[in-house]
C-alpha cells in the first residue's frame, strides 16, 4: 500500500512522538498485517506528491501519539486530541501491508474513526 494520509476524526496526525510501534498498531487495528513505514512531509519531502491544499483543508486533531511497544490496540497508547505545535508538513503518511479485507479503520478508545486518506 503506497503512503495513505492518516486521517483522526475528519482531521490529520501529527509526527510527533509517533514511532514504527504506533505505526504497526494503527495497521494492525485497520485489519492488516503491520506497517512498512510511516513519512511526514517534513523529514520527507521528496517522497511524498500530495496536493497540499487536500491538508490544508483539514485541521490537525491529533499529535502526540505515544507507543511503549507492549500495547496490543492502538486505543492503549497515549496521544493528544489538541496538538498546538503542530503543521501540515508534519501530517503522518502511513504505508502498511497485508490485504485490506473491507475494513478501513479503527476505533479509539473515545469511539473516534481513524482512517486512511488515499489519492
Amino acid at each position: 500500500m503506497p503512503p495513505s494520509l492518516l486521517i483522526y476524526d475528519g482531521g490529520t496526525v501529527c509526527d510527533d512522538s509517533i514511532t514504527m510501534a504506533a505505526a504497526h498498531l494503527i495497521c494492525k487495528d485497520m485489519g492488516l498485517d503491520g506497517a512498512i513505514t510511516w513519512l511526514s512531509r517534513a523529514e520527507n519531502s521528496s517522497d511524498l506528491v500530495w496536493p497540499t491544499n487536500v491538508q490544508e483543508g483539514l485541521r490537525i486533531s491529533l499529535g502526540d501519539v505515544q507507543c511503549e511497544g507492549w500495547e496490543r490496540e492502538w486505543k492503549q497508547c497515549s496521544y493528544s486530541t489538541s496538538p498546538d505545535n503542530c503543521k501540515h508538513r508534519e501530517d503522518v503518511f502511513l504505508s502498511c501491508f497485508g490485504k485490506m479485507l473491507g475494513k478501513r479503520h479503527c476505533t479509539l478508545r473515545n469511539g473516534v474513526r481513524v482512517s486512511f486518506l488515499y489519492r
